[in-house]
């Protein structure tokens, strides 16, 4: 009689349901459908467990706008009112160091594991190191008095606080006269095909390179400098290649992602790429590695999309290459899928693979990978600190400038550079926002390809094929673009950090310079300085970290 009645009942329900949930099938069918399908399909890529692939799919879902993910810690240390230097080093925790609104200040316990931190125990610490930092200023010196000067403490962004001011148009009002200036500087610039590079030197710059001839947006021909020259390169804002096997030691080079993990023991914190990467911790860098490796077996790490001027078409071969893997289970779940939520899914997961295997790592944080002394090595009496990252897997990139000096080493791998010059970033640039005045990256096929951006034909840029062994000089502020297709490459990426009141202002392209004379605050730039120091204090006295800005370590 039961069985009759469940029978009867359960044809019911499901009619119930299906009349209730119909409605709302576009809100719910993400979570019912994609999110499973995904969660194993990740898993099975990654040769990971289905709760790392779930893991995975949460991260891509708040990078995408979801934002399921816990918010950051909010730092809100208490210190006491009549501590001057307390609350200078409290206001210092808020500062932006780049020159970008959105790059919001953000604390995490990154290496809990290894710390036993507290966020609070964190910022503890902080504030004590500040307060050593603090205590070595001269007292006669500028940044001291400027410090010592302190009446207001905020804990928001201010401009000329703890927020920089930013360079060139950074809204809609600013766009016209900052267009008519550029358009007016244009009539007096020559022709650069004479300075593009020759018919035989684009084919290592991709299968698609002769694209840019057909519009008249090409590359020009890229300096090269010595090593011994790099600080000269930096001096005079020239953008330059080198020769980085003078430069690092050879055990640099060709270096293996898993054999880079084989080499650490203790566990090493890799973060993924984006934007709120540090919502979900962190990958061991073994686990990064291994992964890797799974990709690398399925024959999913080679995206010929991410080349520069590749068309629409390109992506079509790794689909093609993803559907061939496909085991039949898997891919009897990708049918359901494409039925229920009306689009291909092979398209999501390519994107979503993208993303996971976009991740970077401080040089700072792996013991045993090769030191190098470059302060020392360049000779740069300037440099106050050396910070550095090693990029891993693909990218598509995107346009910004750095406000450090910095250079880019490939490792293994490949990867493309596409930099803008020195002397034309303030015509062109617009702060950290260039789609405010059109600008884009000029290897874009479907930018070149738009009338609107012919101005582009005026401006030079480099774009070199960094393999390993080759390095480039990118000077303060200067927009640069990496495409990387390859997701075996590493990239050692190195920022100069200046000391205060550096000499390098005072060089004839100082006045291009992020920190250039008039151009920021005396507040902002002693509290851009104290924080830095504070951070690496941090570090070599303490091995604390867990201090960000944006998605980016200061270590």
């Amino acid at each position: 009689e039961l069985h009759m009645k469940l029978q009867l009942l359960c044809p019911c329900i499901v009619v119930i349901v299906a009349v209730v949930a119909i409605p709302f099938w576009d809100v719910i069918k993400h979570p019912l459908v994609a999110l499973p399908y995904f969660c194993i399909a990740l898993s099975y890529y990654g040769d990971t467990s289905t709760k790392e692939g779930c893991q995975d799919m949460l991260y891509v879902m708040n990078v995408v706008g979801m934002r399921f993910a816990k918010p950051l810690s909010k730092a809100r240390p208490k210190v006491d009112p009549d501590d001057h230097v307390a609350k200078v080093c409290k206001t210092s925790l808020y500062l932006k160091t780049p020159e970008e609104t959105t790059a919001h200040f953000q604390i995490f316990d990154i290496d809990s594991q290894v710390e036993r931190l507290s966020t609070d125990e964190r910022l503890q610490a902080y504030l004590e190191a500040c307060a050593e930092v603090y205590g070595k200023f001269a007292l006669d010196g500028k940044q001291r008095r400027v410090l010592d000067s302190m009446v207001e403490f905020p804990e928001t962004d201010v401009v000329n606080v703890t927020q920089a001011w930013l360079h060139g148009p950074w809204n809609e009002t600013e766009r016209p006269g900052h267009i008519d200036r550029r358009e007016t500087a244009l009539r007096s610039m020559p022709s650069l095909e004479p300075r593009w590079k020759k018919s035989e030197e684009y084919e290592e710059l991709g299968p698609k390179m002769q694209n840019c001839r057909s519009h008249g947006i090409c590359p020009v021909k890229e300096d090269w400098v010595a090593v011994s020259d790099i600080d000269g390169a930096i001096r005079r804002g020239q953008v330059a290649m080198f020769d980085a096997t003078e430069l690092l030691p050879s055990e640099f080079f060709n270096l293996s992602l898993s054999k880079l993990a084989a080499m650490h023991s203790d566990v090493v914190p890799v973060l993924r790429n984006g934007h709120h990467a540090v919502n979900y911790g962190y990958l061991p860098l073994t686990s990064v590695a291994k992964r890797m490796e799974a990709y690398s077996q399925k024959g999913l790490t080679w995206f010929p999309e991410l080349n520069p001027w590749a068309d629409s078409s390109a992506g079509e071969e790794r689909m093609n290459r993803l559907r061939k893997v496909e085991p039949w289970w898997l891919s009897l779940m990708s049918s359901v899928a494409d039925l229920l939520l009306g689009r291909d899914v092979h398209v999501d997961t390519l994107f979503i693979l993208q993303l996971l295997m976009t991740t970077f790592v401080s040089a700072s944080r792996m013991p045993e990978f090769p030191k190098v002394d470059l302060k020392q090595k360049l000779g740069s009496e300037w440099i106050d600190h050396v910070w550095s990252n090693v990029w891993l897997g693909p990218t598509a990139g995107n346009f910004h400038f750095d406000e450090a000096d910095n250079i880019l080493v490939c490792l293994s791998g490949f990867a493309y550079v596409t930099v803008y010059l020195q002397p034309d970033i303030d015509i062109i640039a617009a702060a950290r926002h260039p789609h405010l005045v059109g600008l884009s990256n000029p290897t874009n096929l479907d930018w070149i390809k738009d009338p609107n951006n012919t101005w582009a034909q005026k401006f030079p840029f480099v774009t070199v094929k960094l393999e390993p062994g080759k390095g480039i000089v990118i000077p303060s502020r200067c927009y640069h673009w990496i495409h990387a297709p390859d997701a075996n490459r590493m990239l050692y990426n190195v920022w100069f950090l200046e000391k205060y009141e550096s000499g390098l202002l005072d060089e004839p392209t100082g006045r291009y310079r992020f920190g250039r004379r008039g151009s920021q605050a005396d507040i902002y730039m002693a509290l851009r300085h104290l924080k830095i120091d504070t951070a690496f204090h941090l570090w070599k006295t303490r091995r604390v970290g867990g201090f960000f800005q944006g998605n980016l370590e200061i270590i």
